[in-house]
């Protein structure tokens, strides 16, 4: 069985905080609110998720992270 490539992939906890707000469809001004950071530190967040899943998009980095398990849509915080 071969592992995915991107399953050793290391995400810190502000980037699996914004990638759970992407996942319920936040936009990213809401994120930003509810994390305490600016929306332009939110952009530079989601931009490294985006190069970390090779995903040209936010949608496609989120469809990503959740077949890797990396968060769950259907969790609550």
């Amino acid at each position: 069985m071969t592992t995915h490539p991107l399953a050793s992939v290391k995400f810190t906890a502000r980037q699996l905080q914004v990638l759970a707000g992407l996942v319920r469809g936040d936009l990213q001004v809401k994120i930003a609110d509810c994390l305490g950071i600016s929306e332009s530190r939110v952009e530079v967040i989601v931009s490294d998720i985006k190069r970390k899943l090779d995903a040209p998009s936010c949608p496609a980095a989120v469809a990503k992270a959740v077949a890797l398990g990396l968060v769950n849509p259907f969790e609550d915080d």
